[in-house]
C-alpha cells in the first residue's frame, strides 16, 4: 500500500493536480487532433505521403527558429502567464484550420500547424519550471511516471477515439475538440495560485528590457551553464540521438502499416490497435519502472532501457523479412493477422515497456540536476538540440523515401540511434553519475571534463 501510495502521492498537491489535468487535457485533444489531421492527409492524399512529412516537420522547425528565446523568456517572465496564454492562442489558430480545410488549402492548413507549433514551444519550458518549482526532489520521479501513464493512456484510447470522431463527425469535428481542449487547459493552468518565487524566479523583467542584447546574454548563460557542467554536456548529446528516434519513429509506423501490412481500407484500424498496445505497454512500463526508481539508480533504467528499446525497434523491422513466406494466423473483427503483424506488434510492446523507464528515469533525473532559476533556458537547449535531428532525420526521410529506400531501413535507423545512445552513455554515465546532484561550478571543479 505505502508504494503505491508514494507514486500517487503528488496528486495531493493542489497546483500539481491542476497543473497535471491541464496537460492530460491538451494533450488528448492534441493528439485526437492531430491523428484526425493525418487520417485526413493520407485519405485525401494517398499518393503523396510527404504530406504527412511536411505536417511533421511544422512541428519541429520552429524549435530550431525560436530556440534562442523561449527559455529565456520562461525564465525572465511570468511562467504561469505564459503557459495558459499559449493555450488561449493556440485554440484560436487550431479553429482557423477549418478555415484552411473548407478551402482546401493545404499551404495556408501548413502554415497554420506552423504557427500553432510555435507558441507550443513557449508553453514547454514554462510548464516544465512551473512543475520543478512547486515539487520536492522526492516527487520528480512520481511524477514522470505518471507523465508516462497518462501518455500510456493517450495512446491506448487515442487513435482509436481518433478514427471514431473522424468517421462520425468528420474532421471538423475533432478541429472544434482540439480547441476546446486548449481552452479547458488555459483554464485549469489560471486558476493554479503558485507562488510568485516559482512564477519569477529570477524577479520582475519589462519587456521593454527584453531586446536582442538581453536575450542572447540569457542564452549564452545558459550555453555555459550546460557546458560547465560535465553531466549535462554529456547528456545534450544523447538528446542529439533521441532526436533521430524521435524523427524516425514518427512516420515509420504510419507509413509501414499503410503501405507494407495494411491497405487503405485497415490501415486505420492497425494503427488503432498499433496505438492501443503501445499504450498498455507504456503504462504497465511506468508503474513498473516508478517502483524500480525507488531501488535502482535512474542512469541505470535510463541506459538499460535504451539499450532495449534499440533491440526492440530492431524485432519490429524483422517483421519485414517475412513478407515472403508470411502467412495468416488468425482473424479478429474482420483484421487478418500474420507471422509479420506477430513480430511488428511484439517489437512495439518490448519498445514501449523500454521507452517508460528512459522517461521515467530521465524525467526524474533532470530536475534534481538543473537549478530551478536555470530551468527555462536548459529546456531550451534541449528541445532545440532534440528537434534539430528530429527535423534532419524528417528531411532525409523526404528525399529518400519511397524513391531510394524502403520502409525496413527507417527501422534500421531508429534501432541504430537508440542502440548508440544507450551505449555513449553507458560509457559516460557511470562516471559523471556521482556528481549528479552538485551545482554545475562544484562539478566543474571535482568532475573531470571529458
Amino acid at each position: 500500500m505505502s508504494e503505491h501510495k508514494s507514486v500517487f502521492e503528488v496528486f495531493k498537491n493542489l497546483n500539481y493536480r491542476k497543473l497535471f489535468f491541464a496537460m492530460f487535457t491538451q494533450q488528448f485533444g492534441s493528439v485526437v487532433g492531430m491523428m484526425a489531421f493525418t487520417f485526413y492527409l493520407l485519405d485525401h492524399f494517398a499518393e503523396q505521403p510527404r504530406y504527412v512529412t511536411i505536417t511533421e516537420l511544422m512541428f519541429s522547425i520552429p524549435t530550431l527558429l525560436l530556440f534562442f528565446i523561449v527559455g529565456v523568456v520562461a525564465d525572465r517572465f511570468d511562467r504561469l502567464k505564459i503557459a495558459y496564454s499559449s493555450d488561449w492562442i493556440r485554440a484560436g489558430i487550431t479553429l482557423l484550420m477549418i478555415l484552411a480545410i473548407y478551402l482546401q488549402s493545404i499551404p495556408f492548413f501548413i502554415f497554420l500547424l506552423f504557427l500553432r507549433s510555435s507558441v507550443a514551444k513557449f508553453f514547454i519550458p514554462a510548464e516544465a519550471a512551473l512543475v520543478q518549482g512547486i515539487l520536492k526532489d522526492d516527487e520528480f520521479t512520481s511524477a514522470a511516471g505518471l507523465n508516462q501513464m497518462m501518455g500510456s493512456i493517450f495512446n491506448i484510447f487515442g487513435i482509436g477515439i481518433a478514427a471514431l470522431l473522424y468517421r462520425s463527425v468528420g474532421i471538423y469535428g475533432t478541429i472544434i475538440l482540439d480547441a476546446l481542449c486548449f481552452c479547458i487547459s488555459g483554464i485549469l493552468i489560471h486558476s493554479c495560485r503558485i507562488p510568485k518565487e516559482v512564477r519569477l524566479p529570477n524577479g520582475k523583467s519589462s519587456w521593454n528590457e527584453f531586446n536582442v542584447k538581453s536575450v542572447l546574454h540569457d542564452f549564452k548563460n545558459g550555453l555555459q551553464y550546460i557546458l560547465h557542467y560535465p553531466l549535462l554536456r554529456n547528456l545534450m548529446i544523447g538528446f542529439f540521438f533521441l532526436g533521430i528516434v524521435n524523427g524516425g519513429f514518427s512516420v515509420a509506423p504510419q507509413f509501414y502499416l499503410r503501405y507494407e501490412i495494411a491497405n487503405e481500407d485497415t490501415y486505420q484500424q492497425f494503427m488503432a490497435i498499433l496505438g492501443i498496445i503501445f499504450g498498455i505497454g507504456i503504462l504497465i512500463g511506468s508503474i513498473i519502472a516508478s517502483k524500480v526508481a525507488q531501488r535502482v539508480q535512474l542512469h541505470i533504467m535510463l541506459i538499460g532501457g535504451l539499450i532495449g528499446s534499440g533491440l526492440a525497434v530492431f524485432i519490429m523491422s524483422i517483421a519485414s523479412w517475412l513478407t515472403n513466406s508470411d502467412h495468416i494466423l488468425f482473424s479478429l473483427g474482420g483484421l487478418q493477422f500474420s507471422t509479420t503483424h506477430l513480430f511488428f506488434f511484439s517489437g512495439t510492446v518490448l519498445l514501449a515497456l523500454c521507452l517508460a523507464f528512459c522517461n521515467v528515469g530521465l524525467g526524474g533525473w533532470l530536475p534534481r540536476v538543473v537549478d530551478k532559476n536555470m530551468m527555462g533556458r536548459v529546456q531550451g537547449w534541449i528541445d532545440p538540440l532534440i528537434m534539430l535531428a528530429h527535423t534532419a532525420t524528417l528531411g532525409v526521410i523526404l528525399l529518400i523515401y519511397p524513391l531510394w529506400v524502403p520502409t525496413v531501413a527507417l527501422f534500421y535507423i531508429i534501432s541504430g540511434a537508440l542502440l548508440l545512445s544507450g551505449i555513449f552513455y553507458l560509457i559516460k554515465l557511470p562516471h559523471l553519475v556521482k556528481y549528479s546532484e552538485k551545482t554545475p561550478e562544484i562539478a566543474e571543479e571535482s568532475a573531470p571534463v571529458n
